[in-house]
């Protein structure tokens, strides 16, 4: 606040009188003061958590943040995951306050545009856990075996097979023939 001091000098006839008086700064009609306040700095908005105070001449204003709606004084969170597109996710869309983040399926990681998904190379490392060939597929691998193996039931060994081919599972039975061993 800006305060001016007038002078005025005038001479009469009993000799020189000097007048001063201060000056303050027009007042706005009905105010103390013409300063702003400003509510928002000051904490005395009523706006939401979820709201950013927007200072305006004698007032406020509240905004509800991205991925908010509402009136700013109350802000609701917006579940991007349920519009028809998902979010724009390719697999799975998982809603979080203010916002939202794209998951993948199993055998898929997500790209560098948080959005697509990629499939992984199982077999790039470790062989993807087969003992001899491993076969990636989309969103999948499968183990494979070299000729004259075989794959166990645990999907990853193989096992080799007998030299003569499988025993036939008649090889070590007895043939009754008329009530006879024969």
């Amino acid at each position: 606040m800006y305060t001016h001091i007038i002078m005025r000098a005038s001479i009469g006839l009993v000799g020189f009188c000097l007048v001063a008086f201060v000056q303050q700064p027009a007042r706005a009609l009905g105010s103390k003061s013409s300063q702003d306040v400003d509510e928002c700095a000051e904490a005395l908005d009523n706006c939401s958590i979820d709201a950013i105070c927007q200072n305006t001449l004698k007032s406020y204003k509240c905004i509800c943040k991205s991925g908010y709606t509402g009136d700013g004084k109350r802000c609701g969170d917006i579940d991007e995951c349920e519009s028809e597109y998902n979010g724009g996710c390719v697999h799975e869309c998982i809603n979080i306050p203010g916002n939202y983040r794209c998951t993948c399926y199993d055998g898929f990681r997500l790209a560098h545009d948080g959005h697509n998904c990629l499939d992984v190379d199982e077999c790039s490392e470790g062989n993807g856990g087969c003992q001899q060939i491993c076969v990636n597929m989309m969103g999948s691998y499968e183990c494979r075996c070299r000729e004259g193996f075989f794959l166990s039931d645990n999907q990853h060994t193989c096992i080799q097979r007998p030299k003569g081919g499988y025993p036939s599972p008649w090889q070590h039975c007895i043939t009754l023939r008329n009530n006879n061993a024969g």
